[in-house]
C-alpha cells in the first residue's frame, strides 16, 4: 500500500533530524524522492516553517544556469548563427520575475514566490531566503562572486547554518562551492551575460571561479565518513542534517589536498 506523506510526516521526519524552532538551514530538496506528498512543494515548505519558525531562517537555491551566454549552452548546444539572436530577445534577469531553471526541484520554485522570501540579483546563482536572516544572507551577491565571501554561502557560514538533503545527495551541495573560493588559487574564467545599461542591451563580461562540481561526489563520500550527519527517511527519501560551517572545512582542506596546494 503506498504511503501517503503529509505536512504533519514531513515535520516528524525533521523533528527526528534534530531541526528545531529558530535553526538556519539550506536546504536541498529532491520532491519526486520523497513519494507521494500530499500538497506537493507546498507542503514541504509548510513543513519547513512550521519546524524552523520566524525565529530561523530557510534557504534555497534558485538558479538560472539557462541564462549563461549562448555560446556557453552545452547541452543542448546552439548554432552561432542564433546567438544575436538570443542575446536580442531573452528576457533579463528579474528577481520577481525570472523561475528558476526547469531542471531544479519545484519546492526552489515555489519557495521563490513565497510571501516574505527574499531573491538575490545574481542572474546566474540566485538563492532566495526566508526568515529572520533573510536580509542579513541576501543583502549582498556581486555578480563576479557567485558562490563566494559576498554570495549568501558566507553569509550561512558566518551563521553555522545547518545543511538539509531532502532524498538529494553530495553532488548538488551547494555549500561545497564556497570551498572552492576559499582554495589560495583557485581558477578562474570570463562568464559572459546580456544586461541592460541606459535602456540598452549589452554583452558583459565577468571574471569568476570556475566552479566544478564534479567531484563533489567523492568529497561527499569523505565527508560522510568523518562527519556521520544524522540520518533518517523521510518517505521513500533518505534525508541528511549536517553543520554547514563543517562541511566547507572539510572541503576546504580536501580540495587543496586534492589540488595540490
Amino acid at each position: 500500500m503506498q504511503q501517503i506523506i503529509t505536512v504533519s510526516t514531513i515535520v516528524r521526519g525533521l523533528r527526528r533530524l534534530d531541526l528545531k524552532l529558530g535553526n538556519n538551514i539550506l536546504v536541498h530538496c529532491a520532491l519526486s524522492k520523497i513519494g507521494w506528498v500530499q500538497g506537493g512543494a507546498q507542503a514541504v515548505i509548510e513543513a519547513l516553517i512550521e519546524v524552523v519558525g520566524g525565529e530561523g531562517t530557510i534557504t534555497m537555491p534558485t538558479l538560472t544556469n539557462g541564462r549563461f551566454d549562448p555560446s556557453e549552452w552545452r547541452n543542448p548546444p546552439v548554432a552561432k548563427q542564433y546567438w544575436g539572436q538570443i542575446r536580442a530577445e531573452m528576457p533579463l534577469y528579474h528577481k520577481r520575475k525570472t523561475p528558476t531553471d526547469a531542471s531544479m526541484s519545484a519546492v526552489y520554485e515555489l519557495f521563490r514566490t513565497w510571501p516574505a522570501a527574499l531573491r538575490t540579483g545574481h542572474p546566474h546563482s540566485s538563492m532566495v531566503s526566508w526568515g529572520k536572516a533573510k536580509h542579513q544572507i541576501t543583502h549582498q551577491h556581486k555578480l563576479e562572486d557567485r558562490f563566494g565571501e559576498s554570495s549568501p554561502l558566507a553569509r550561512l557560514y558566518e551563521l553555522d547554518a545547518r545543511v538539509l538533503f531532502l532524498g538529494t545527495g553530495y553532488d548538488t551541495n551547494t555549500c561545497f562551492h564556497l570551498a572552492e573560493y576559499r582554495q589560495q588559487q583557485p581558477p578562474l574564467r570570463e562568464y559572459m551575460l546580456v544586461t541592460e545599461k541606459s535602456g540598452k542591451r549589452v554583452l558583459e563580461k565577468y571574471i569568476d571561479v570556475d566552479s566544478n562540481s564534479s567531484v563533489f561526489a567523492d568529497l561527499g563520500a569523505d565527508f560522510e565518513k568523518q562527519a556521520h550527519p544524522k540520518r533518517v527517511d523521510i518517505g521513500q527519501a533518505m534525508c541528511r542534517v549536517f553543520s554547514l560551517r563543517h562541511a566547507v572545512d572539510f572541503a576546504q582542506e580536501w580540495l587543496s589536498t586534492a589540488r595540490g596546494d
